[in-house]
């Protein structure tokens, strides 16, 4: 697998955006979590 290969794909480029929208997600809930736990705890 060659990275221009995947960077010409428009398969690959779906793939990848969607990867980094669900790790935003991920990224968010966990920040929003650790606030919630945070702000119960004062």
């Amino acid at each position: 697998m060659h990275l221009l290969d995947n960077k010409n794909s428009p398969r690959a480029m779906a793939g990848s955006e969607f990867f980094y929208g669900f790790f935003c997600m991920a990224f968010v809930s966990i920040l929003v979590q650790i606030t919630s736990v945070a702000l119960n705890n004062d």
